[in-house]
């Protein structure tokens, strides 16, 4: 295998699991308390990573890859709430990516410094074109634009100021954490989101009811990408 690693997370087992169980030539290595799988897809190397929900978690497994592996690349797959008007199984792909329970400015006027109006993460212009190609004959619907994180699970009492401040396509716990680390460190990032639950079909029994099926969808758009 050569040294360039793309690096895939996904929060939980199920949402990665499948797609590491097809890896070729499967290397298996412990860091920092976690699985690290490495292995080969589509001619790529790759490098995946389960890293726990929240935003602290898979941006500590971000930095500890780019610390100790040669990543050329981060993905992020899983699933996300809707809050603009998307359906159950639509997959949303980051363009940007922010923290919505994070005030803005904080970030601007200190570490990291950053020069962005509402301090967004933008995701790497060129993975986004490869993400169009791989997306044109998908059979679901795939949208391009902006997440928003954070550290709680939205249902409909959250939407409405998530939208007034940061207006996004969705909302996930993790996705801001994987690209704050990559801004800091330069490195390209996506995220591959497919809906769970939306403003008309809210709440955790949503959630874990169109679970299973956002999971594949995302799994397998991510492949698509991997095989452009």
């Amino acid at each position: 295998m050569s040294n360039s690693l793309i690096a895939v997370l996904g929060p939980n087992p199920e949402e990665l699991m499948d797609f590491i169980e097809q890896l070729e030539q499967p290397i298996t290595e412990e860091q920092i308390g976690l699985t690290v799988h490495r292995g080969r897809y589509a001619d790529k190397d790759i490098v995946a990573v389960i890293t726990g929900i929240c935003k602290v978690n898979p941006a500590i497994v971000t930095q500890m890859l780019i610390d100790r592996y040669d990543i050329s690349q981060v993905i992020v797959c899983g699933v996300a709430g809707a809050i603009a008007d998307y359906d159950i199984g639509d997959t949303i792909v980051s363009t940007e990516v922010c923290h919505h329970d994070v005030v803005p400015r904080f970030l601007q006027e200190g570490y990291p410094f950053m020069d962005s109006e509402d301090s967004c993460f933008a995701a790497d212009p060129d993975m986004i074109a490869t993400m169009k190609q791989a997306a044109v004959n998908f059979p679901h619907k795939v949208e391009f634009g902006r997440i928003a994180s954070g550290e709680y699970f939205v249902d409909r009492a959250g939407r409405q100021q998530i939208i007034e401040q940061f207006d996004p396509l969705a909302v996930d716990m993790e996705t801001a954490g994987v690209a704050h680390a990559c801004y800091v460190n330069r490195k390209p990032f996506l995220a591959i989101r497919t809906i769970t639950d939306n403003e008309k079909q809210s709440g955790i029994d949503v959630f874990r009811e169109n679970f299973e099926t956002a999971r594949i969808r995302a799994m397998e758009l991510l492949r698509r990408y991997l095989e452009v």
